[in-house]
């Protein structure tokens, strides 16, 4: 997070409250699957309404690729260390080491994979 406020999720500049949506969206999604989670569930998660989510995301769908992103950045990040790395074995090893560390952080994240169904 920058000093204006402003935290950079993927390539998309975010303000703290949808960074703060964000970050409780992709717990509740760990916990409940995306189509276990309801906006109402974000607002409670944050303490604030369901408008105040609906002011920062106007869909569900929103909140759900901006989750996707924020992850895939940090996916990104590491192919981008990876590459920069001369020596090809050590990229390589570099690669899996952090794809495998990214795995076990986030290996409550299950839920994730439940199947979004509208």
């Amino acid at each position: 997070m920058n000093s204006a406020g402003v935290g950079q999720i993927g390539a998309i500049p975010r303000s703290a409250a949808q960074t703060r949506i964000l970050i409780a969206a992709l717990n509740l999604f760990a916990d409940h699957g995306v189509s276990g989670t309801s906006l109402l569930m974000i607002a409670d998660a944050l303490g604030a309404t369901k408008a105040a989510v609906y002011h920062q995301f106007k869909t569900k769908d929103e909140i759900i690729i901006a989750v996707t992103d924020m992850q895939l950045a940090r996916l990104e990040d590491v192919l981008e260390d990876a590459e920069a790395t001369v020596d090809r074995p050590k990229a390589r090893e570099l690669l899996l080491n952090r794809v495998i560390e990214l795995a076990v952080e986030r290996r409550h994240m299950v839920g994730l994979m439940r199947i979004y169904s509208v």
